[in-house]
This record gives C-alpha cells, structure tokens and sequence, in this order.
C-alpha cells in the first residue's frame, strides 16, 4: 500500500512539472518554463517580487510566509518529507499548505 501511494505521489510530481516546463509565457497562466527560474528565485521575497501578474502576485501575498517559503523549497526540486523535516512539521501539513495554495490558484486562472 504505501510503495503504491509513494509509486502515484511520483507520478503526479512528474506530470505537474512536466506541464509547467511546457508552459507558454503569457500575462494569464503561472510560467515556470525555464529550469533556471527556481535556482533564481532564492526566497519568498524574492519570488514575490519576481511575479508580474497582478492576480497571481495578490494571491500569493495573501498566503502566509512559511507557506511561500515551501513553494519556493517545493520549487527548487525538495521533496515534502525534506522540507517537514526542515520546518518541524508533519509531511502531510506541507502537502495540505500546497494543496490549499493551489485551489486559491486554480479559482482565479
């Protein structure tokens, strides 16, 4: 059961990065295209001010400042056991604070 779910977790990292690396740059969608992006962004802070959509910077300024800061792991490639491990939490609170910052996402693009 558990080498099944670790078998699907996989598989949707693989096709969630898979679809942002084959983003198109437009004003409307999240662009994650270049690879180079996560290394570049360092920090929340420097994520935030990375960002030109007005929608999708309003969004992420309303999400607190440790969930940023897992975007930004979950971006340069850590997995969610090494960033729980990193923050002092349970891994499924990490799955649930990007889980939730992806609804907020979805309802506006």
């Amino acid at each position: 059961m558990i080498q099944q779910l670790r078998t699907y977790d996989w598989e949707q990292f693989k096709k969630e990065r898979s679809f942002y690396e084959r983003q198109e740059v437009s004003d409307e969608k999240i662009q994650w295209k270049s690879k180079d992006f996560a290394e570049q962004i360092g920090d929340a802070e420097n994520l935030l001010n990375s960002i030109e959509n007005e929608r999708l910077l309003t969004v992420l300024q309303k999400a607190d400042k440790q969930t940023l800061e897992i975007l930004v792991l979950r971006l340069k490639g850590y997995s969610y056991k090494q960033i729980a491990e990193k923050y002092g939490m349970q891994e499924m609170a990490v799955i649930n604070r990007i889980a939730r910052l992806r609804k907020r996402l979805k309802k506006i693009f």
